[in-house]
């Protein structure tokens, strides 16, 4: 049977006014599969997406950056978005391991959580905490109408956290998630914005061997494999 949307909004609304009746927050999360239905979830608290491609292909594979900005932010309806897990019939833990990489790759640039993240996210997800992620921090997305960051040599999307530590000293972290074949990043920064010195340097999150050194906003990075994620913090200059 058809249940109309307004019956649902509904449904939805009246919910809302009885937690809130109760004096308990309100912790409707609808299963949106791939609809987001603005005059429905305007009354909910979350929504979980990506329930309708599940398997071991790339997330990148799955879902464009597209449909991710139209449907899956829910900045229309104001619910912080979450996405289930995604990840089925595995065929060993390598396949898993990289598959939950391309996750986080399709993830974290757009700000999205997921429901029962594996350890490396969450593990991303304390450390941006760390700086101010989710408080304080100023966060600067890669669709902004003046983006704060140019990326060339690989197609990716990213995201920019100004934040501090907890000295209090500056940290600038990019994450770049990679939806083309992978490449060598030059980021071009708007270092008047972000409170770069002249010379920085740049630190590769998993790997704090692998360094850069950046000079007036722009930095070159090593390479990335396609549809892998990269996390660099930025910080005073080093040679």
């Amino acid at each position: 049977t058809d249940t109309d949307i307004w019956l649902l909004r509904e449904l939805t609304r009246r919910t809302a006014t009885m937690f809130h009746e109760l004096g308990k927050p309100n912790r409707t999360m609808p299963h949106m599969t791939n609809a987001n239905l603005v005059p429905v979830f305007a009354w909910t608290t979350n929504s979980l997406d990506w329930e309708w491609r599940y398997g071991t292909l790339d997330f990148q594979d799955r879902f464009t950056r597209e449909y991710i900005r139209a449907a899956s932010l829910d900045r229309t309806t104001g619910n912080a978005p979450l996405i289930l897990q995604g990840i089925t019939e595995v065929p060993n833990e390598e396949t898993r391991a990289w598959v939950e990489r391309t996750r986080i790759a399709a993830t974290v640039p757009h700000e999205i959580a997921i429901w029962q993240p594996d350890k490396l996210a969450n593990a991303l997800h304390l450390y941006l905490m760390s700086i101010g992620y989710g408080a304080d921090a100023e966060v600067f997305n890669y669709w902004d109408e003046n983006p704060v960051a140019k990326v060339e040599g690989v197609d990716a999307a990213w995201l920019v956290v100004k934040g501090r530590d907890e000295d209090g000293k500056l940290f600038v972290v990019v994450v770049l998630g990679d939806y083309g074949e992978g490449g060598t990043p030059k980021i071009t920064l708007d270092a008047k914005r972000l409170g770069l010195p002249e010379t920085f340097s740049a630190v590769n999150w998993e790997n704090p061997n692998d360094k850069a050194v950046g000079t007036r906003g722009t930095v070159t990075l090593s390479l990335i494999k396609k549809h892998d994620f990269r996390v660099i913090h930025l910080t005073a200059g080093e040679k």
